[in-house]
């Protein structure tokens, strides 16, 4: 109810009370003293209450000025003229006292305990404060007086106290007056005119400010009209205590003065995707729209979705990444707050290339931010890494740049770096590559069943192993080094002649599976043997593979893919130099950060899967030009990838679902960094079919040899298979 009409309703009910006051005591109105308290008690509720000072809430303020009132007509108060004994009225007056001194206590703890700096505040302030706001409202502590003065007054009348309490009961607690008003302007505005508002102020370009009236509440994405004719939306609306604030964008040549009067179209032809107005902060790159959050709400916005707006005629997408709440109504009250949101430019999407095209410039100031108008039709697009939630938008993924220049994929255990490193792998088969990945999970072997299971990667080590077993004790030295690590190195490299010269396109390895042994690097003893033999841990038996595939390439430079090397678990196999347990593992890591390095422009490159930033080598991941962050919790994570997705991406990083990532890079479609929701695994069944049809029928040209040689799968050794002598 707007105050013009509260104040009606004032005049009314004091006109009943006065009738009233005429009834029981003889006088409109009653002469002053103890006598007459409840009438002037009564007023004071009425004006008080939610009439006037106090329609939406209680500040302590007003607490403590009501229990002023209180205390201070109780103590002006005497027994003369009251129709009780001295010690009720002495009863009453003491109670009264007692009920202010407490509100009032109440309301001075809530000022006093206030910090503005705080944004949640103590317990006391907030005990005092909700103690306040409730028995020092007008409403409660003047009708609690009402009711004691009414029966020091008339105790020994119960007519005329019944009378009293009906009539004070009726204007003070059900306010039917207001209840019918209400009705009354509701049933007038369903049969009137539109409703009206009033311009306050233009904004160049073109933001207008207008006012209204509290009813009926105005919505955004009505249209503004003037003679009918709509010239503009309502992009945001801010409640007030007896009107509205209105901001509308207006049309290219429309043309107002201040106090023009203008009217709104009704609310079912409202453009209900609008959720607010562009404003200040907005940047080349990013889109701030301020609202209410009620309004965010009702369009169920979450992160990661799309906003649209008018950028020089053309419809430019950005995402939500991020949103605060600016500033609330005053303290107590039940008015929405305000939030600020901001999401990040992705483009314009191309409908033939199916991809976000580069979007110049930005919105004009105070323009409409409205929610995309997209929706998902496909269960799985296979041409696409992943999509934006709720959308067919999404980001296509180049196996050939992501190789090459290196990808990442980061995220906590569980969260689904293996599958997506899996799809992956298929696109880089699928674009005639081939794929040695290293594991020491075993799960790829499952993954790839078709193209490498896990009895072919059993039997691939048992090879191996067999082919070097002959010197894992050897004392004598056989080239640098004791043991049979530089046997190995020739074993490998033979195998890679064949993996390359022959029609296989994938082998996996568990370098902890493969017995691999070198000399300590201490002092040879008198005969020149080694003094002690060690085990190879997998991040030396790494840094081989990689530097033999690179011995492979490196004889041709092209801008081709050839070779991926997939490093599940890579903190393990490549980690940082303050997370290696000693010097060999210090000095692999920078060996397989080497290989790949040198290896991208022979056609060699890396898909990098960890779950820990902080323990995997710099060297390695300062080369992914490519990056898919999960989920992610460390600060070393956060901040690695902040400086690479930015740090309103990152701070989504903690939250963000199973099976969706923020992908960024050279190998993305997208220019920009992407929010997207990954794939689903079950659904890529015939694409992986596919292409490993493909890859067969291209062996099937060749002869089989190759695979015809791999002894029968046998148990992969484990710690108790290495023979006696040799420390892991």
């Amino acid at each position: 109810m707007t105050q013009r009409g509260r104040l009606g309703v004032l005049a009314i009910s004091l006109g009943v009370l006065v009738m009233v006051s005429a009834l029981v005591d003889g006088a409109l109105v009653p002469q002053p003293g103890s006598g007459s308290l409840w009438f002037y008690a009564a007023a004071l509720t009425l004006m008080l209450s939610d009439l006037v000072l106090e329609p939406w809430y209680t500040r302590p303020a007003d607490a403590f000025a009501n229990a002023v009132a209180v205390l201070l007509a109780s103590f002006a108060a005497d027994p003369s003229g009251l129709q009780v004994s001295q010690s009720a009225f002495d009863t009453g007056r003491a109670f009264c006292i007692a009920v202010s001194l407490f509100i009032l206590f109440a309301a001075l703890t809530a000022m006093l305990t206030l910090d503005p700096r705080r944004g949640v505040q103590g317990l006391v302030h907030r005990s005092a404060f909700v103690v306040a706001s409730t028995f020092g409202r007008a409403r409660v502590i003047f009708s609690a007086f009402f009711a004691v003065t009414a029966a020091a007054a008339f105790a020994e009348s119960p007519d005329k106290l019944l009378v009293l309490y009906v009539t004070g009961g009726l204007l003070l607690w059900t306010t039917p007056l207001q209840t019918v008003l209400e009705r009354l302007l509701v049933a007038r505005r369903e049969g009137g005119e539109a409703s009206r508002l009033v311009l306050d102020e233009i904004a160049q370009p073109r933001t207008a400010f207008l006012t209204a009236a509290a009813e009926p509440p105005v919505q955004v994405g009505q249209s503004l009209l003037r003679s009918d004719k709509s010239i503009g939306l309502v992009v945001d609306v801010s409640e007030a205590e007896n009107l509205q604030k209105v901001q509308a964008s207006l049309f290219e040549g429309v043309v107002l003065a201040p106090r023009d009067q203008l009217a709104l179209a009704p609310v079912d032809d409202s453009d209900l995707r609008v959720i607010g107005a562009i404003g200040k902060q907005t940047s080349l790159d990013r889109l701030v729209v301020r609202g209410g959050g009620t309004r965010f709400d009702a369009v169920e916005l979450r992160e990661g979705g799309l906003i649209e707006a008018d950028v020089r005629g053309n419809r430019i997408l950005y995402q939500v990444v991020d949103a605060e709440i600016e500033a609330a109504a005053p303290e107590g009250s039940s008015r929405s707050q305000r939030v600020r949101l901001m999401a990040r430019k992705l483009g314009r999407w191309d409908e033939e290339t199916e991809e976000f095209a580069h979007g110049d410039w930005i919105p004009k100031p105070g323009s409409p931010a409205k929610i995309a108008a997209v929706d998902r039709t496909k269960v799985v697009d296979p041409k696409l890494v992943g999509r934006i939630p709720d959308t067919d938008y999404g980001a296509e993924y180049d196996p050939v740049t992501g190789t090459t220049h290196n990808t990442a994929i980061l995220g906590i255990l569980g969260v689904g770096k293996t599958t997506l490193a899996a799809e992956l792998t298929w696109r880089t088969l699928g674009k005639g590559a081939r794929v040695i990945v290293i594991d020491i999970t075993n799960e790829y072997a499952k993954l790839f069943e078709s193209m490498f299971g896990p009895g072919q990667q059993s039997a691939l080590e048992n090879e191996i192993n067999e082919s070097i077993r002959t010197r894992m004790q050897a004392m004598d030295y056989e080239g640098d080094h004791a043991g049979n690590k530089t046997l190995f190195e020739s074993v490998m490299r033979e195998r890679l002649d064949r993996f390359f010269e022959g029609d296989e396109r994938l082998l996996i390895l568990n370098p902890a599976n493969l017995l691999v042994s070198r000399d300590d690097g201490g002092y040879a003893d008198s005969r020149n043997n080694a003094r002690r033999i060690v085990s190879l841990n997998p991040a030396e038996v790494t840094a081989i593979i990689a530097r033999e595939v690179l011995k492979q390439v490196s004889d041709e430079i092209t801008e081709d893919l050839k070779v991926c090397l997939v490093l599940e678990e890579a903190h393990s196999l490549a980690p940082e130099w303050n997370s290696t347990a000693n010097e060999g593992e210090k000095q692999a890591a920078t060996a397989t950060a080497r290989a790949l390095m040198q290896g991208r422009k022979f056609g060699f490159g890396s898909i990098v899967v960890t779950q820990r930033t902080a323990t995997v080598t710099k060297s390695i991941l300062n080369q992914c030009n490519t990056v898919f962050a999960l989920r992610v919790y460390d600060q070393t994570g956060t901040e690695f990838l902040g400086n690479f997705i930015g740090t309103d991406y990152a701070r989504l990083l903690a939250n963000l679902p199973d099976r969706h990532a923020i992908v960024f890079g050279k190998a993305s479609s997208c220019h920009s960094p992407l929010f997207i929701e990954l794939n689903d695994s079950n659904a890529l069944n015939e694409w992986r079919a596919s292409i490993a049809e493909e890859i067969s029928g291209e062996g099937s040209d060749g002869d089989d040899d190759d695979q015809s040689t791999l002894p029968q799968p046998e148990p992969s050794p484990s710690e108790s298979d290495l023979p006696t002598g040799i420390e892991s």
